[in-house]
């Protein structure tokens, strides 16, 4: 599709932010949807870099099968593209200057799918960002906590 591609060249051709500090961060989705439930859990590992880049470790805990090569299961894919949803769209420009490192997953025989752990991807991803001060709301919640302090203190 030629949309696609020509979003995808735009986006790559934006000046992006380098991620300025090593930044660990936990992503879960745990939700009961009715008959079914989603579940996931994973740790991400977020370092600066000259570009994108991914590295999957990929430490499987309580599952009742293990993945032996983390690189061809769909949940790791699906964990690091969350991951890369959110730091392309976080903020004015994207943070692709950054190496993931999938640390950690953790999966349930039943509830986990690819779906839960792209979402659990963007909540490390998200939490990442925060940690390491990239958030464009920073300034105003700083302003905010001191604005509610100046308040108290009336």
């Amino acid at each position: 599709m030629e949309i696609i591609k020509q979003w995808q060249d735009g986006l790559l051709k934006r000046p992006t932010f380098r991620f300025p500090k090593v930044v660990v961060a936990s992503g879960e989705r745990v939700a009961h949807l009715g008959p079914r439930c989603d579940f996931a859990r994973v740790r991400l590992r977020f370092e600066p870099a000259d570009e994108f880049s991914v590295s999957l470790k990929g430490v499987v805990i309580s599952a009742e099968e293990a993945i032996s090569d983390p690189e061809s299961s769909e949940f790791a894919q699906a964990a690091i593209l969350g991951a890369l949803d959110e730091l392309v769209m976080f903020s004015k420009h994207p943070t692709l200057n950054v190496h993931v490192i999938l640390e950690q997953m953790e999966i349930h025989s039943i509830d986990s799918n690819a779906h839960a752990f792209r979402l659990a991807g963007r909540d490390a991803a998200y939490k990442a960002l925060i940690d390491s001060g990239l958030s464009p709301w920073n300034k105003y919640v700083q302003w905010s906590i001191a604005a509610t302090s100046e308040a108290d203190r009336r």
